[in-house]
């Protein structure tokens, strides 16, 4: 046993049953599933230490997600997203949810890059970071996941 929390995991609708399949080895079926227009939702309760086994599959079967894992005794909530990019490549993006702790070094952190390297517009920089740790767009994740993989087929990394 070990510090268990709750999971919520999201694909898109189309990937559904591919994603259910990747995860069924490992960790059984999510307790609670639903869909709506923005995707197929699945709900995993008394997780070992909010891991969700197999996601490394989704890589390579080009499944797009995001991951919401609730807070335990030893760690705060996180999120983590895999996006496929116009290039051909992926994008997996982990972020802590602690507030504001995290979010204010964070801020700190950019601010003295930005006046390291010169840069005046302090504004901008703290906009790119929000933007860095706002949840990535779905918007044309099955093409570009498609594209993903027709690469994969050309270039197999």
């Amino acid at each position: 046993m070990g510090d268990r929390t709750h999971v919520k995991l999201t694909v898109l609708y189309e990937h559904a049953e591919q994603a259910l399949a990747l995860l069924r080895g490992s960790n059984g079926e999510p307790e609670e599933t639903y869909s709506n227009i923005d995707g197929f939702f699945m709900h995993f309760y008394e997780v070992n230490y909010g891991v969700i086994d197999g996601l490394n599959h989704f890589i390579k079967a080009g499944i797009p997600y995001s991951l919401e894992v609730g807070s335990g005794d030893s760690y705060g909530e996180s999120e983590e997203h895999l996006r496929y990019l116009e290039d051909g490549s992926f994008e997996l993006k982990n972020s802590e949810k602690d507030w504001p702790e995290n979010t204010i070094h964070s801020c700190i952190e950019a601010v003295k890059v930005a006046q390291a390297s010169g840069t005046t517009d302090i504004l901008a920089v703290l906009t790119s970071l929000l933007d860095t740790a706002s949840t990535p767009s779905w918007d044309n994740q099955a093409v570009l996941a498609k594209q993903y993989l027709a690469t994969q087929l050309i270039n197999p990394q």
